[in-house]
């Protein structure tokens, strides 16, 4: 495996921050006759470092996947293995079966760029844009011990300026147009490009994708528009059934999104999830389908979304729930 990475710029207080926890609950772990830290968050760790299964936090889980060192993810994972692990809590059961030869050796750091490359002569690539959250709607860790083993090239990308890419990345690129051409010199000629994002990720990544052509796009909650700007001119580049637009159709911001898109010539690309959330991506995993999100990424059949006759049944059971509101 060839594994690099670029962190543009230092790091920030709450990074360095994260690094101190990190490397501290490191050193008790290997020295267990330290004293108590008087860091809360550094014992509540090593607890559910010890004990997985009693302890279990989501929020721990979320802390450790995105800021923890390599070292404590194996433990985890090595901990999860010998212990076993509550098959219900879908987090555990997917980190016990993580292959730790394959963890982002520097997302504790949470890198701007990295680049993942399993074979000589990559045939397939998937770039994929975080949000805001400068995550996949779960952490960057979680999606990776998934999607490892699907794709010969994986790029990672973060916009630690929240601007969706659009200022590029600071030493990478002045811009988007910049950005486009730095990840398609990554990308040998002859390979199968799929994309995916999540949530403000999508403004950059429609862009990248209509580029390079890309074989497949997958966007999360995507917007259209940043700053009075449409992230895509018409008409559109890549042929409607290679690209998928998910909205959670009980979210206020997704609806507003997917009426943006509706305008476009993607709307025909527009899919359903019966959520309220707006971690589409998320509702995804919850539900134990990224699998199939691969799968069609790679010229698979269809995620399985919401028939139109749930959808209208959706949007009569909210139109009456707003009549109700009015009345009371």
């Amino acid at each position: 495996m060839n594994y690099s990475y670029i962190k543009c710029k230092p790091l920030n207080k709450e990074e360095k921050r994260n690094l101190y926890i990190s490397v501290v609950t490191q050193r008790h772990l290997i020295n267990p006759n330290l004293a108590s830290s008087k860091k809360r968050l550094v014992n509540s760790l090593l607890s559910f470092l010890l004990f997985p299964n009693t302890n279990f936090n989501s929020n721990l889980v979320s802390w450790l996947l995105s800021y923890g060192s390599p070292q404590l993810i194996q433990k985890l994972i090595s901990e999860l293995s010998r212990t076993g692990v509550d098959t219900k809590i879908i987090t555990l059961d997917t980190i016990k079966n993580a292959d730790p030869e394959h963890i982002l050796l520097k997302e504790y750091i949470t890198p701007d760029i990295q680049i993942i490359q399993t074979v000589p002569h990559p045939k397939t690539a998937l770039v994929c844009f975080t949000g805001n959250a400068l995550n996949l709607n779960i952490p960057l860790q979680l999606f990776h011990i998934l999607v490892h083993d699907q794709f010969d090239l994986i790029i990672y990308l973060r916009d630690p300026e929240r601007q969706r890419f659009t200022k590029g990345l600071h030493g990478v690129a002045q811009n988007q147009a910049e950005l486009n051409i730095f990840l398609r010199n990554q990308i040998p000629r002859n390979c199968h490009i799929s994309v995916v994002s999540t949530s403000s990720g999508g403004y950059a990544a429609i862009n990248f994708a209509e580029e390079v052509r890309a074989n497949r796009v997958a966007l999360f909650s995507p917007p259209l528009m940043f700053k009075n700007v449409a992230a895509i001119n018409r008409p559109t580049k890549i042929g409607l059934d290679n690209v998928r637009l998910y909205f959670g159709c009980s979210n206020k911001m997704d609806l507003k999104l997917a009426s943006e898109w509706g305008n476009t010539g993607y709307a025909h690309s527009i899919r359903w999830f019966n959520t309220k959330s707006h971690g589409t991506l998320r509702h995804l995993f919850n539900r134990r389908q990224v699998g199939a999100l691969f799968d069609w990424l790679l010229i698979g059949k269809e995620i399985p979304c919401m028939r139109p006759r749930e959808i209208l049944l959706v949007k009569v059971m909210q139109w009456f729930k707003h009549q109700f509101k009015r009345i009371i």
